[in-house]
């Protein structure tokens, strides 16, 4: 059963986050990212907890879209249900900010 962390307010997860990124065609180095900001506590409780939503702009271009699919695919990395997780979603919302990549 799933609970909350107490320290972080964020829904205790029944993963290690031992996941591997799909690579998508030269996102290597994204995927690099990925994973070193999946693996640090501050970022990942932010984003668990869904306190980033408190700071996001309705006013920009994305509205949080960046931001929530790093949310979605932190959850799917730390949900102990896959063993590879495809950062495709994410790798959309950079690419409409981002349009070379």
């Amino acid at each position: 059963s799933s609970g909350i962390n107490a320290e972080y307010g964020a829904p205790i997860l029944h993963g290690n986050g031992l996941v591997g990124l799909k690579n998508l065609g030269n996102t290597c180095f994204m995927n690099s990212i990925l994973q070193c900001l999946s693996h640090s506590t501050l970022v990942r409780e932010y984003f668990l907890s869904r306190k980033y939503k408190a700071d996001l702009s309705g006013s920009s271009k994305m509205q949080g879209r960046l931001a929530e699919e790093f949310a979605s695919l932190l959850t799917d990395m730390w949900s102990g249900r896959h063993d590879t997780v495809s950062p495709n979603k994410f790798k959309s919302a950079v690419a409409k900010s981002a349009p070379r990549f």
